[in-house]
């Protein structure tokens, strides 16, 4: 086994704690397999998770983990006051872990409060010495994240390629849809704690993105990452695999979904996104929320928990307010889970609210609340 690495899961701005839940759980249903201890060490800091880990173990993470959108591998932080001692920091990584001669990289520059600034200068420098390694900078390949601030330098690699939001099934978005890592990390929020067998409502599910996060909460993501290119997996390959077949990850599933919305179009589009679970587990249907007799779920032994996402473009009757009220008279659910525009208020309802997450989704400032 390879030496330990510095792990970086980084999130939305919010989702931080979650996303270290998420990692806790999971680590310690492979803890065994890998002579980890109980408990990872891992700090929590704005925009992420920093942890250490065998290599073996990050690579088998990358393909699980579902509320961050990606995983760099924190490879060296050094000083670099000037381009010298930057050239010298640079010099000192051993490159052939990651790229193969005749690979490509491409690379992200953040420069604060630094003499190197220019995104032109960290390209010539990086070209340079990976040239020897017979590997050509290229936009889009795998990334090398560099990160400046003052004399300080922060070299990390990017695990993932694509953001991990994008699960490798090829699901279809409707207009303003959310994101499937966001929506993965507040569903672990809201299914916190729960006991139980239960079914999930989205009274205004657009194209699914709840209902589909909920069905495979915890199943592995059979698409391309970019860490499968890198010489070191070679190394840890066997392993990686083995653990992906020995490993059982926790089935916090509901037994049944169910999906409604007003737009005929979106719905189709649910129903596209659907349709690799089990159809009977999902009941999708035209409806609208504030008409009679529309929406209506059976009555059943399983706890109703509840997640709204509303159109915030569109005008609402009484915005949040009525919302909320009329999912609860509608449904009476356990719980409820309700994302909304920071700025919205709600009236009180008969369930308590039990968190308030401040989120920033796609640059909105945006509240995530539990109601039980």
């Amino acid at each position: 086994m390879l030496a330990q690495k510095t792990f970086f899961l980084t999130t939305i701005p919010g989702l931080e704690s979650v996303t270290h839940l998420e990692l806790c759980e999971k680590w310690g249903r492979a803890a065994a397999f890998f002579s980890l201890s109980e408990y990872p060490d891992a700090q929590i800091v704005r925009g992420g998770v920093e942890f250490s880990a065998p290599t073996a173990f990050g690579f088998f993470l990358n393909n699980f983990m579902r509320s961050n959108t990606r995983m760099l591998i924190r490879e060296k932080k050094f000083l670099a006051p000037n381009e010298k001692d930057f050239i010298k920091g640079l010099k000192g990584i051993d490159w052939t872990q990651y790229f193969a001669p005749g690979s490509e990289f491409d690379f992200k520059l953040t420069s604060k409060s630094s003499r190197i600034s220019m995104k032109h200068q960290v390209q010539k420098v990086l070209s340079e010495i990976l040239q020897k390694h017979k590997v050509k900078h290229k936009p889009g390949a795998s990334t090398i994240y560099v990160r400046l601030f003052r004399d300080e330098c922060n070299i990390s690699l990017d695990c993932a390629g694509e953001a991990s939001f994008k699960r490798g099934d090829r699901t279809k978005g409707s207009i303003a849809s959310l994101r499937e890592s966001t929506a993965s990390g507040l569903l672990r929020a809201l299914f916190q704690g729960i006991n139980g067998p239960f079914e999930l409502i989205d009274p205004m599910c657009g194209s699914g993105t709840f209902l589909k996060e909920a069905l495979s909460m915890n199943q592995v993501m059979n698409r391309k990452f970019d860490f499968q290119s890198f010489p070191s997996y070679e190394d840890v390959r066997e392993q990686v695999d083995a653990a992906k077949t020995a490993v059982t990850m926790a089935s916090v599933v509901p037994e049944q979904v169910f999906g409604f919305d007003n737009n005929e179009r979106a719905l189709q589009v649910a129903q596209k996104n659907l349709s690799q679970f089990n159809q009977e587990q999902c009941q999708l249907a035209v409806a609208d929320l504030f008409k009679k007799g529309q929406g209506e779920v059976p009555s059943s032994d399983c706890q109703r928990i509840l997640v709204l996402n509303p159109p915030w473009g569109k005008r609402l009757p009484g915005a949040s307010q009525d919302v909320l009220t009329a999912v609860y008279k509608k449904y009476r659910p356990h719980r409820i889970g309700f994302l909304m525009p920071a700025r919205w208020k709600t009236h009180s309802i008969p369930l308590e609210k039990t968190r308030d997450l401040a989120i920033l989704n796609s640059g909105v400032e945006n509240r995530f609340l539990i109601f039980a």
